[in-house]
């Protein structure tokens, strides 16, 4: 063997035992079994399908983690190894209609009874110990509560995140529609996912433009993104929180005190601060709260974080542009494994669960407990509006939020519902920006069409907790228009940081359950107090502000045309331009909110 041949043979030798080192270890057998495509029967005949995860080595019977989704079981497979894989059984549930499952997918509907079923199948079937406890956020949030109000007896827990309801948050909003629930009702149409059309930035940001345009009126939106949906003209043709809401869609919506009486088992709530969610199932919280003993809300228990809607069960670090700080990140699955362990006695308490109520106080990067949500409150401050020296009506020219407010002149914007929509509004998240947050350009670009008023800058960090609300006088020359009311922190940066923010429709300024007129010309009061939890640390040097604009800018809204007509079917035609006045004074247009010095 000549020495050129001896040096290729070291050399593939070399390659051979290189490789053989990195070659991947064979596999170990498989720790998680699963039956695909169970079939579980429904009372009607409905069968819905499941996909069934177990640890392989399970020895004798298992509690069961359920959830049922319309986004298909597949969804769940990370979730559901999980749970197998730290001692559960996990069933991933394809609602009715959606899936592998059989039947027409109305949404709400069927979940009370359909849950009910599912419960006590799979407490009977072979490998389950006979109790089943429930996971899930959003959809599957809310549905865990319906079934609850039957009070299956296998199921023993629920775990609900992002559980809005029905006219408090989801569907609408102070009796203003969300053109998103056409979004959603693409992504679920049908037995498939859909989840390309649903994330598709561009169509969307596109159809919502040509609906703030005025072309079709909003009630045809379903017709013009090619989907025609009943529930979508149903929805419109009430709205008012009428017997339509109370009843016919109350199976997962709105559940009330004697539904809610019902719910007596351990419950553990997950929502966040940017969670469209919140406002709804603090509602729910709290009708449950009125309806039963204090030894059943003695097993309550409440996360609030600084997330947004997905966060709820994965939470990230930045949310909107916004670091958090590390301490906002927890294993939520490993919270929920352990609260399921100390409900079903497999396990201690878990640690973070030292109170009823869980809060993270951004700026601070700390989590913080007490007994409730009302007991971590702090004392509402009162701040006045005034801008005695100013019109208010940009940045630049902003009023003042002060101790006191002396008699002045009104001050004045202009809502003109035929300029094009904007992509503003935290309500649009990463379709308005990837740092939705802190993107100021809806604030900053204001010119006489918003009012803008600044608190004075902080001389002590202070910690903003708790519920804010505000109160203003206003008089307009239309039969009706919408209003939003968005609160601010201005940081010594400069940066500006959302905070919360309500809204309201002219027409329901003061009931929800039917319309009140609105007398052109008097000045009238709108109170708005629907705004979300807050817990925020605001440094030495920071400011508030709040915003009143209209809401109808935003392509993310019902665009309100200020006619007096229903919203639903106006068009461009039906356009009038609004002129309104903020009255401050003595008595008159404040905000409250829940400020003490840092601790």
């Amino acid at each position: 063997m000549t020495v050129t041949m001896r040096r290729i043979a070291v050399v593939l030798l070399g390659w051979a035992s290189l490789s053989a080192a990195l070659a991947a270890p064979d596999p170990a057998p498989r720790d998680v079994v699963v039956d695909w495509a169970v079939a579980i029967p429904m009372r009607d005949g409905t069968r819905l399908n499941a996909n069934i995860y177990r640890p392989a080595q399970a020895d004798g019977g298992l509690p069961v983690v359920l959830t049922v989704t319309p986004y298909t079981a597949d969804t769940l497979h990370g979730v559901a190894m999980w749970f197998a894989r730290h001692g559960y059984v996990y069933a991933a549930v394809d609602t009715r209609g959606r899936g592998g499952s059989s039947g027409a997918f109305l949404p709400t509907l069927h979940e009370a009874q359909d849950g009910y079923d599912v419960i006590q199948w799979l407490a009977t079937m072979p490998g389950s110990d006979g109790r089943v406890v429930g996971w899930g956020g959003s959809y599957a949030g809310r549905n865990q509560l319906a079934f609850a109000t039957l009070a299956p007896p296998a199921l023993k827990a629920i775990a609900p995140a992002s559980a809005g309801m029905t006219t408090v948050d989801r569907d609408m909003r102070a009796n203003i529609p969300f053109p998103q629930l056409m979004q959603w009702l693409v992504y679920t149409s049908g037995p498939t996912s859909n989840r390309a059309a649903y994330t598709d930035r561009a169509y969307w940001l596109g159809a919502l433009a040509e609906l703030a345009s005025g072309r079709v009126p909003y009630r045809d939106f379903d017709r013009m993104v090619g989907l025609p949906s009943p529930l979508w003209q149903n929805n419109l043709r009430h709205p008012t929180i009428d017997a339509y809401w109370r009843e016919t869609v109350t199976d997962a919506g709105i559940l009330d005190a004697a539904q809610l009486k019902r719910v007596s088992i351990p419950l553990l709530a997950i929502t966040g601060a940017y969670d469209p969610s919140q406002t709804g199932l603090r509602a729910y919280l709290d009708a449950r709260a009125l309806a039963v003993s204090p030894a059943v809300i003695d097993r309550q228990y409440l996360v609030l974080g600084p997330w947004d809607h997905p966060g709820t069960r994965n939470p990230q670090r930045v949310t909107g542009g916004v670091d958090m700080g590390a301490a906002s990140v927890i294993n939520m699955l490993e919270l929920h494994r352990q609260w399921f362990d100390w409900i079903l006695n497999r396990g201690p308490k878990p640690a973070f669960l030292a109170d009823h109520f869980a809060y993270f106080l951004a700026g601070a990067d700390r989590w913080e407990t007490a007994p409730s949500l009302a007991s971590a409150s702090a004392p509402l401050r009162k701040l006045m509006l005034s801008s005695p020296v100013s019109n208010a009506g940009a940045v630049t020219r902003a009023g003042a939020l002060t101790a006191r407010a002396p008699g002045q002149a009104d001050d004045r914007y202009v809502y003109d519902p035929s300029v094009p929509g904007r992509n503003e509004g935290v309500e649009g998240f990463d379709l308005v920006a990837p740092n939705w947050l802190t993107d100021a350009t809806a604030v900053t670009r204001l010119n006489g069409e918003g009012l803008v008023y600044d608190g004075l800058p902080l001389d002590a960090p202070t910690d903003l907790v708790g519920i804010p609300a505000a109160d203003l006088y206003l008089t307009m020359d239309v039969p009706d228009t919408d209003i939003r009311v968005a609160l601010y922190a201005v940081m010594p940066d400069g940066t500006q940081i959302f905070l919360t923010q309500d809204q309201a429709r002219a027409r329901y300024r003061t009931s929800l359950t039917r319309e009140t007129p609105v007398v052109i010309g008097k000045r009238l009061p709108y109170a708005f107090h629907r705004f979300d939890f807050v817990a925020r640390r605001l440094p030495q040097g920071a400011r508030l502000r709040l915003v009143v604009s209209p809401l109808g800018l935003s392509i993310h809204q019902q665009r309100n045309r200020n006619s007096g007509k229903p919203v639903a079917d106006e068009v461009a035609a039906d356009n009038r331009i609004a002129h309104v006045a903020l009255a401050m004074g003595p008595g008159l247009s404040r905000l409250d909110v829940p400020l003490r010095p840092a601790r």
